[in-house]
């Protein structure tokens, strides 16, 4: 299992080593420090019928089942918009994002070579946060996140520079607007939910029955490695 990364170029310094991706079998492992709890791994079968072993984060085990924030993506009577609060800073430990946002009307806008190049070029100029893992889909888009600058730049400004940036970009006037309005995002509690929310990025193109495997949905990647540290 081989994971192929290209360097890419970042101002932030070895901290924050830029990468673009190209997961060519199953991702990186996510080291996490252990904190003398197990982690029971999960296997998972594919399509295929063969026998997979997902990436694993070392040192949590795996008890709740992760919340689907497609599910939450939605607007409804009375509900004005999702909310999108200042992370809490603990000492120590690292700030992670995990965001997911739609194309407007659920169009199948995303899942091309060129407009996925256009977000990675938008995301590289949008330098006050810094992409980790991404997933592109063809109507939505999940990614990770971590501040690079302190005082961080709230999450939700960020977002909507760089959307309304591949909006002026985008290739097709015809199909424009682009996004949803509104967009999830949920800071990371611990490395066990950095684990889970990666497992449902990187399945994401088996539950929706575009491929057997993960690895082999081209649109995804690693901009940066975005390492997880508890708080002390």
């Amino acid at each position: 299992m081989v994971v192929r990364l290209r360097p890419g170029t970042c101002k932030f310094g070895a901290h924050s080593k830029c990468f673009v991706g190209h997961l060519s079998s199953a991702p990186p492992i996510l080291q996490v420090p252990t904190k003398k709890r197990t982690f029971k791994n999960r296997s998972t079968t594919s399509g295929r019928g063969e026998r997979r072993e997902p990436p694993i984060l070392t040192g949590f085990s795996i008890t709740r089942a992760i919340t689907n924030p497609m599910s939450m993506n939605r607007t409804g009577p009375g509900r004005q918009g999702l909310p999108h609060l200042a992370p809490l800073e603990f000492a120590n430990q690292t700030t992670v994002i995990f965001m997911t946002m739609c194309v407007e009307k659920r169009r199948p806008l995303l899942a091309r070579a060129e407009i996925v190049g256009l977000l990675l070029d938008c995301w590289r100029k949008a330098d006050h946060w810094l992409v980790g893992r991404w997933v592109a889909m063809p109507d939505h888009l999940h990614l990770f996140c971590a501040p690079a600058t302190a005082p961080a730049t709230p999450v939700a400004s960020w977002a909507r520079f760089w959307r309304s940036q591949v909006t002026r970009r985008w290739p097709y006037r015809s199909e424009r607007p682009i996004w949803q309005r509104d967009f999830f995002d949920r800071r990371l509690r611990s490395g066990e939910s950095y684990h889970q929310k990666w497992l449902y990025l990187w399945e994401n193109p088996i539950r929706a029955g575009i491929v057997a495997r993960p690895e082999d949905w081209p649109h995804q990647g690693e901009m940066n490695v975005l390492a997880w540290h508890e708080a002390t």
